[in-house]
């Protein structure tokens, strides 16, 4: 990741508003973004498999999490996670995976 990542990049909203962000705080940045996603992830399946939660309910609240992903990151559509192969794909895998 450290390589990938520029010295700095300049974040702008509107014509006005211009800022920048070096390096080590889009790694910051990132990092503290993959923790917390992989947390969120982790402790649904925490909860599956320690009974609190069924096959179904856990497949519902992962598909819903994908969706939630997609509509806030893919900023061109609002489309439900079906219309993204990718996320369709995901979702089939996880299903077959969860016994």
């Amino acid at each position: 990741m450290q390589r990938m990542t520029p010295d700095y990049m300049v974040v702008g909203i509107g014509n006005n508003t211009v800022s920048y962000k070096y390096k080590n705080e889009i790694i910051q940045s990132e990092k503290q973004f993959y923790n917390k996603e992989s947390a969120d992830i982790s402790s649904k399946f925490s909860d599956y498999y320690s009974g609190r939660r069924n096959k179904e309910e856990l497949l519902k609240d992962i598909g819903n999490y994908v969706t939630s992903f997609y509509s806030k990151h893919d900023t061109l559509t609002e489309a439900r996670a079906s219309s993204y192969p990718n996320a369709q794909n995901l979702l089939r895998k996880i299903a077959e995976m969860v016994h």
